[in-house]
């Protein structure tokens, strides 16, 4: 009973953690995206930015301040892609046993 209920705090630390990384990496995304002013990454006036482009572009951000909020992007995306890993681990190794 202590294992299962130790099981579900960490399934849900990390799921928690994992999406208030993805909140703050949005939020970066959207200052990146509105402080490109050609239009590369902002096409249409919509309200999802491309956060995946955003991040992983190369040569558009020559900004310095530009690209501090990039390598915070990336390392968000990375701490969430973390937790998520996390999360598959716990539940894969504390899943009952298969007949």
């Amino acid at each position: 009973m202590g294992g299962d209920v130790f099981v579900l705090a960490m399934m849900v630390i990390c799921a928690v953690a994992a999406l208030a990384c993805l909140i703050v990496a949005i939020r970066a995304s959207y200052e990146i995206e509105k402080r490109s002013g050609d239009g590369a990454f902002w096409k249409a006036s919509t309200s999802r930015p491309n956060m995946l482009r955003a991040a992983f572009s190369t040569g558009d951000h020559q900004d310095p301040e530009t690209r501090i909020l990039v390598t915070r992007l990336r390392k968000y995306l990375i701490y969430a892609a973390i937790f998520f890993a996390l999360m598959a681990v716990t539940a894969l190794m504390n899943a009952p046993p298969g007949d």
